[in-house]
């Protein structure tokens, strides 16, 4: 919990308040829950971990949202937020609005896109390659069987 103020016969936000008692006094302490809010990503770095009053509104974050791996050419690719209280769970950047502790965690998904790319201007390559050695072969093999004509 967190001390607001106070409230009666005196008003003041400041936990240590000086009282004239010179009659009957009223003096009410004001507190708002607070909860903690943990945001958690296994790749990534996360921002909006920290503690929030209740009810307020919390935005989290988790940068940045695709992360390769060069060797592989494997990319983690942010997923979604593991928590049905995000305003928005397929958004790297989301507000939670904050009921209690909590525990949000980043979710990944692995792509292969551009490995499949990669490998796909590869296979051109070799296709283009191989239909380059085939049609010289063919003419060599017309030129030692003595045909004249030209091959197209």
């Amino acid at each position: 919990m967190r001390f607001v103020g106070w409230t009666g016969s005196v008003s003041s936000d400041s936990p240590a308040t000086a009282i004239v008692a010179n009659g009957p006094t009223s003096i009410t302490g004001m507190w708002k829950h607070q909860y903690l809010l943990t945001v958690k990503s296994e790749f990534g770095f996360v921002n909006g971990t920290g503690w929030y009053d209740e009810g307020s509104t919390a935005r989290i974050s988790v940068v940045p949202s695709s992360i390769s791996s060069f060797p592989l050419l494997v990319q983690q690719v942010f997923y979604r937020w593991d928590s049905p209280s995000v305003s928005s769970a397929t958004s790297s950047v989301t507000d939670v609005v904050v009921t209690g502790p909590s525990v949000i965690t980043a979710e990944w998904a692995t792509s292969y896109q551009e490995t499949a790319l990669i490998l796909g201007v590869i296979a051109v390559f070799a296709l283009l390659g191989s239909m380059i050695i085939i049609r010289k072969r063919r003419k060599l093999e017309a030129l030692r069987n003595g045909m004249t004509r030209r091959l197209p």
